[in-house]
């Protein structure tokens, strides 16, 4: 079972413009790859996806 959820913070995975502004969630990308490898990400942006770490 996942652990809870990272804190995304108002990062938006799919937006370019975050990793611009941002550069990458480093942090986010280690929760992943430690508590939930295969994430399911629902964003308000896109159709949800899942997010191989």
């Amino acid at each position: 079972m996942a652990a809870t959820s990272p804190d995304f913070g108002e990062f938006n995975l799919i937006d370019p413009k975050d990793y611009a502004d941002h550069g990458y969630p480093h942090k986010i990308w280690d929760w992943m790859r430690a508590h939930d490898p295969v994430y399911w990400c629902e964003n308000n942006d896109a159709s949800p996806f899942w997010a191989i770490t």
